[in-house]
């Protein structure tokens, strides 16, 4: 306890020096003078508590208890004077006058000055005149006992003024009363009382310890101000105004030093035809070379070259221009001139170069770059789809595209022209798929029907529902499926692409031939659910970029419903098929968006990759009041649902077994552990049924399936059809079996290893107008791709970990085409690891219009048993 005190003690000793409340005094012991070195503490608050709360085994004193305020205030006294007579040392602070120049209070006054400012504390000479100094400087330091109170009223403050004429900066000295917010010019302070003017001299004192040549300025008797160069002025402002700041100084700089209009930009401004048109048989081309023009602005004055190489041989942080005053930062100027230099010798870019400078990519010591442009660049840049030429809606089409529809025909094409990839992401339901088709039809209207063929690459339980749209909105274009058990020669193969305008094949065929599809010349590279090229490391991505590069002309679009799941390099990567070059390489992109962003939340680099990707990715969501006038009403709902017996102690007994065994299991084993544990809770809130496998009746034996029977059953009496969507393909045949059972009708499931004809079968009969009003579907098979609006219930029996794969398998029923207002039900069952699950899902779906979300199944399996404990504990 008595550590802990003293340590406490000397901490505010050491505040009580770094404030310099201290003063030179001077003390008797015996019959002999010596001077010393006094803390500033009686007036104090903290003393006050210190001493009050002194331990009793540091106050006894042989036979006496000595007062904690006696025994503090010596502690602190004697400290203090060691510490700064050992910073001191032997040096002489002042010049002392000769001994017979001195009268013999003078000399008394100058051999004190003298041991105070040396490690001798003792004072050689005796005199009566030592009592009478000892009176004097009480009094006067009694003066500045009140030091704390003048700290909460006061700070001492400093503005910089900018010469009007000449070169002289002006550094003013003032008082800020913080409890008006006034500024008290530094003549009124030395119309004051003493205390203050030693407030303000002391202040002075401690802004020495960061700005040394204030020292010059308590030469002046009464200083009020002091005068510096630009080159002083720009370092006081530039580094001694955030120290001084934080050790609560107020600082007031020119209103022109913080502006944004200060900033050093590099414009660049792309020339392009005016009269671009896309009814010619030749695209643009990505690889296109533009015309440019570059200058350097500093704030709003802009410079030619010429006049910017001036300005780094006059070598100044700050300069006069115009009658304003500016920052110049020399090094980024430098280097901003060495990179349009080198970017002059090109003197032509592509359309992703420009892009690309747009953000400074390519040399991280540059200035950032405004690109402007004409004619089409221009309308590149802006994002605007509603500014780019309007195309006809292709005759052959047969449907009516909505507005937002229009705009993203008019998109795709104009970025086709350009030959650049192009990303459609819109939400699931808005029509991708038609909007596809549409450009499709434009191009073979306006350009005739001689020519290359697009390859469009689709998961495999699409397939059919891609042909099925093709016929139905656009039957003049030619499709050829590639897709079966054989691999065809490649004379058949020519022969079929010869006389198609589409060819579809899947992602497990593209990998399969690979070889085949590279030697047909393509005028376009298509991907529908693009996330499934996200791993840089499949074979299907491999593939699909490996096709893409041999073509480097030809027009790549990605579709998909979101720009990516769990992680940047996901985005990286499909990117990397579209526009390769355009994020870097891979390492590159790490460094400079991925961890920044994932790892540190840094928005400014999110900014910058939200701005870089912006021109090749259009997205429109349900929510946008633009769309939302075409869609009907969605209804969530979340249904929580109470455990049977049997539930709970099946949970409780797997959840005890896992966490006897993981505090000795480690690394891999382990995440597999808790994940393996994760997936049997699951599955017994599911059904007791699911994880034991026995072969008994469903009945009365699960919470969540007594809900969903109760759901039905009003459901099927209204007449509405129902999506039913499950994670575990066991717990489908199951419900299917036992839904049949009891509601007497025929229930559909759809699953991963149904052949393409059988799932086709099955939304046949499902779309019928009498057909099945139950549809099972397989979270991962059914999801994605199939077009439902026959049902407008959708009911989530068990939840996945990424909230987006959830949105998309409701967007089977809520999309276009649907006219009834739909309800999505989420069972979940209370106090298990369903429900807060289902709270990190939420969290996470609050970042699904971000760049990045996290995974949430990474977090469950690094965290500790006490935490894992809480998570999956029975509520």
């Amino acid at each position: 306890t008595s550590l802990i005190y003293w340590r406490e003690s000397s901490k505010y000793l050491l505040e009580l020096l770094a404030k310099g409340s201290f003063v030179p005094s001077i003390k008797k012991q015996n019959i002999d003078w010596y001077s010393t070195w006094r803390p500033l503490f009686e007036e104090s608050s903290k003393f006050k508590v210190l001493s009050d709360s002194m331990p009793l085994n540091c106050r006894l004193n042989q036979e006496n208890i000595v007062s904690g305020k006696d025994i503090l205030g010596n502690y602190l006294s004697t400290c203090s004077d060691k510490l700064i007579r050992s910073f001191i040392g032997d040096k002489l602070f002042l010049e002392l006058p000769e001994e017979d120049e001195l009268e013999d209070f003078t000399e008394c006054s100058a051999f004190w000055l003298k041991s105070v400012f040396s490690r001798d504390a003792k004072i050689q000479e005796e005199s009566l005149f030592f009592a009478n100094l000892d009176s004097k400087l009480s009094k006067w330091s009694n003066k500045f006992s009140n030091n704390e109170d003048l700290e909460s009223l006061f700070k001492l403050g400093f503005r910089v003024i900018e010469p009007i004429d000449g070169e002289n900066w002006d550094l003013e000295f003032f008082l800020y009363y913080t409890k008006d917010k006034l500024q008290i010019p530094a003549e009124e302070v030395w119309k004051s009382k003493d205390e203050v003017e030693f407030f303000f001299l002391k202040e002075l004192g401690r802004a020495i310890k960061i700005f040394p040549k204030l020292r010059e300025s308590l030469g002046i008797e009464k200083p009020e101000n002091m005068v510096l160069n630009t080159t002083e002025a720009y370092y006081f402002m530039k580094e001694l105004s955030a120290p001084l700041k934080s050790m609560n100084f107020e600082i007031l700089l020119p209103d022109w030093w913080e502006s944004a209009e200060n900033s050093l930009t590099l414009n660049l401004n792309i020339q392009s035809d005016l009269n671009y048109s896309y009814n010619i048989d030749k695209p643009l081309g990505s690889l296109e070379l533009l015309e440019f023009n570059w200058e350097i602005a500093v704030g709003d004055r802009k410079f030619s070259l010429k006049e910017a190489q001036e300005l780094v041989k006059d070598d100044l942080p700050i300069k006069k221009i115009d009658g304003k005053w500016v920052k110049i930062n020399q090094e980024k100027l430098s280097q901003s001139l060495s990179f349009i230099t080198k970017q002059v010798e090109k003197q032509s870019y592509s359309v992703i170069d420009a892009i690309r400078f747009g953000l400074g990519l390519e040399d991280e010591g540059i200035a950032n770059v405004n690109i402007s442009g004409t004619g089409w660049f221009e309308k590149l840049i802006s994002c605007d789809v509603k500014v780019l030429e309007e195309i006809e809606v292709p005759k052959t089409l047969n449907a009516t595209l909505r507005p937002y529809q229009k705009q993203g025909l008019n998109w795709l094409a104009f970025l086709s022209h350009l030959g650049i990839g192009a990303c459609l992401a819109d939400d699931m339901g808005l029509g991708k798929t038609i909007q596809f088709i549409s450009l499709l039809l434009s191009e073979k209207e306006r350009m005739g029907p001689n020519q290359e063929p697009t390859l469009l690459v689709v998961p495999m339980s699409v397939i059919a529902n891609w042909q099925d749209e093709v016929i139905k909105f656009g039957p003049s274009i030619r499709v050829y499926t590639h897709h079966g058990a054989r691999s065809s020669s490649l004379s058949e193969f020519k022969e079929n692409t010869d006389k198609s305008d589409l060819v579809i094949t899947t992602y497990s065929i593209l990998q399969r031939d690979e070889n085949l599809l590279s030697k047909i010349q393509w005028k376009r590279i298509a991907l529908d659910e693009a996330q499934n090229i996200k791993n840089i490391d499949a074979k299907q991505t491999k593939a699909a970029k490996k096709i893409s590069k041999l073509f480097p002309n030809c027009n790549k679009v990605a579709l998909k419903g979101k720009t990516l799941e769990n992680h940047l390099q996901e985005l990286w990567s499909i990117f990397d098929f579209l526009n390769p070059g355009l994020l870097s390489g891979l390492t590159e992109f790490r460094k400079r968006y991925a961890i920044p962003i994932e790892k540190n939340s840094n928005k400014k680099a999110q900014k910058a990759l939200v701005g870089l990707l912006r021109p090749f990715i259009l997205r429109r969501e349900k929510s946008d009041p633009k769309v939302i006038d075409e869609l009907p009403e969605k209804i969530e709902i979340q249904s929580l649902c109470t455990l049977t017996d049997e539930q709970a102690s099946l949970y409780q007994s797997i959840l005890d077994d896992m966490l006897e065994q993981v505090n000795t299991t480690k690394g891999i084993h382990r995440k597999g552990l808790v994940l393996a544990t994760i997936t049997k809770l699951k599955q017994v809130c599911n059904h007791p049924e699911l994880f034991l496998k026995g072969g008994k009746s469903l009945s009365n034996r699960s919470g969540k399936l007594s809900q969903l029977e109760e759901y039905l059953d009003v459901i099927l009496a209204e007449g509405d059809k129902t999506l039913i969507f499950t994670q575990y393909a066991k717990m489908g045949f199951l419900l299917k079996d036992h839904l049949a059972d009891l509601f007497k009708r025929d229930v559909l499931f759809l699953h991963g290893g149904l052949t393409s004809e059988a799932r086709k079968k099955l939304i046949t009969r499902f779309r019928e107008k009498d057909g099945p009003s139950i549809f099972i579907l397989s979270l991962k098979a059914g999801g994605q791709g199939l077009n439902l609006t026959e049902a407008n219930q959708v009911i989530h029996y068990d939840q996945w970990w990424n909230p987006a794969v959830m949105d998309q398998a409701t967007d089977r029923a809520y999309r276009i085409g649907q006219t009834r207002g739909v309800q999505v039900r989420k069972l979940i069952c209370k106090g298990t690891l369903e429900e807060k699950i289902d709270k990190l899902v939420s969290r996470k779906k609050l970042l699904a219009n971000e760049i990045v979300s996290s995974s949430s199944k990474s977090q469950v399996t690094n965290m500790n048993v006490e935490e894992l404990r809480q998570l999956l504990s029975l509520a």
